[in-house]
């Protein structure tokens, strides 16, 4: 009977043991897909993107200061800011959001026929084109892939993307792509190591950083696009009496008056002294001094002076009760329709000639070749987005910036300007990344460009 109770006891412990690895592995696979440790790409099930480690920093005004640029305007790969994702170990992401996609027409093109590259898309291929080519040309293997839209289609749309839909920040391009159910992406412009856009960016009519005039900006309107140089100025509306303001959500601030937007964070991020007029639902409500951040309220905006006389200034325009507003005035005047805009890097086509610099303030020296990205506008008015793959051991070369020039004019564009290149270079079509990444695995970027269903 011992013998017995003692063999039932000893299958009895074994099988508990086992039960509860069981119940581990279970836990520990459930946890993995949670928004705790969900991977790189996927979206939650609530369809907003899990932030990454670190990410609070972003909310409270923690941002790297003093970080040297790259050749790409990011932050040196391997910080913890720009931390790079592997494809082999993160898949792309695979929802789409419960809707069916179109299909984006796609074709190959060779090299010796290059303005078939950016054909403008019919009307049946439904505005837009994906077109790869490869091959050797000028004597060197090259591979470029090009995304062609129609400005005026009734079927799709171009707009610009921020990281976390804010000013601050990194996300790698297949999470802001998934975001949006993109049927294409494209790395965006060059930006400072902070995470912020080099420059303007407009979405949906409004403006949330202003242009540099050094730059020229990609303008999209509902019928038509282009590239132009574009100044913007600032201005605060008092009960309809116009001031003049020096920022939009700048960063750092020192001195001045500024305008401060929910899409700049939840604070202002200051810590000098500064006296805040906060705007909520069109009405000041209160005036706030000191030197701790100041609340952004997310159905208004806070108008910030620094300095004494800014802040005598501020009080005089904007005392509690009075109704406040803020608007930005450009030069040239934006065209009729216009919805987003974004800057870009040095122009490369200028009036269907080649005018690719030595160098470029954000990427520097364009003479050697290096993966590129890059946007025009063709002689039909037709968008086009530009990737080129590069320091592919065994694969593409890149290009220069002058044989990258060169080829644009081939291929008909009008109008074209450098993009983020490098590491950043990326094109996502269906959700799929095209191009063969130069790193082996996704940069973390502020910015990128979606082909959207209208």
């Amino acid at each position: 009977m011992d013998t017995k109770l003692s063999v039932n006891f000893k299958i009895l412990t074994v099988a508990s043991v086992f039960l509860g690895l069981v119940l581990v592995g279970l836990a520990s696979l459930r946890w993995a897909d949670s928004g705790n440790g969900s991977l790189p790409g996927r979206k939650a099930a609530s369809g907003a993107s899990s932030l990454p480690v670190g990410s609070a920093a972003i909310e409270t005004g923690s941002l790297p200061v003093g970080s040297a640029a790259t050749e790409t305007g990011s932050l040196p790969v391997g910080s913890g800011t720009t931390e790079e994702r592997s494809l082999s170990d993160n898949p792309l992401p695979d929802t789409t959001n419960g809707t069916r996609l179109p299909a984006l027409v796609s074709e190959t093109v060779p090299f010796s026929d290059p303005a078939r590259l950016t054909a403008k898309p019919a009307a049946s291929d439904g505005g837009a084109c994906y077109r790869l080519a490869e091959g050797l040309l000028d004597g060197v293997y090259q591979k470029v892939h090009v995304l062609t839209v129609d400005p005026s289609s009734d079927t799709v749309s171009v707009r610009p993307m921020l990281s976390f839909d804010r000013l601050f920040g990194y996300e790698v391009l297949t999470v802001m792509d998934a975001r949006l159910d993109a049927l294409a992406s494209v790395n965006g412009g060059f930006g400072p190591p902070d995470g912020r856009p080099g420059g303007a960016v407009m979405i949906d009519g409004v403006f949330l950083s202003p242009a540099d005039a050094r730059f020229p900006v990609l303008i999209i309107g509902d019928l038509e696009a282009s590239l132009s140089p574009l100044r913007t100025e600032i201005v605060l509306i008092a009960d309809g009496v116009r001031h003049a303001a020096d920022f939009l959500n700048p960063w750092p601030m020192t001195a001045g008056l500024a305008v401060y937007t929910p899409a700049y964070g939840s604070t202002d991020r200051l810590e000098a002294d500064h006296l805040a007029a906060v705007v909520s639902k069109g009405l000041v409500t209160g005036i706030v001094s000191g030197g701790s951040p100041v609340s952004i309220p997310s159905d208004g905006f806070l108008a910030v002076a620094v300095g004494k006389e800014q802040m005598t200034r501020l009080r005089g325009i904007f005392p509690v009760g009075m109704q406040a507003s803020w608007e930005t005035d450009t030069w040239p005047e934006l065209p009729d329709g216009s919805r987003h805009l974004m800057s870009c890097g040095s122009l490369l086509v200028h009036g269907g000639k080649g005018v690719a610099p030595e160098s470029d303030p954000w990427a520097g020296s364009l003479a050697a070749p290096a993966p590129r990205s890059a946007v025009g506008i063709g002689r039909e008015g037709q968008l086009v987005f530009f990737v080129a793959e590069g320091r592919i051991p065994g694969g593409a070369s890149g290009f220069s910036g002058k044989a990258l020039s060169r080829l644009l004019v081939d291929m008909g564009l009008a109008e074209a300007a450098l993009l983020d290149g490098g590491a950043s270079t990326e094109m996502i079509v269906q959700h799929e990344i095209r191009n063969q990444l130069s790193a082996g695995r996704e940069r973390k970027l502020p910015s990128g460009f979606a082909l959207v269903a209208r």
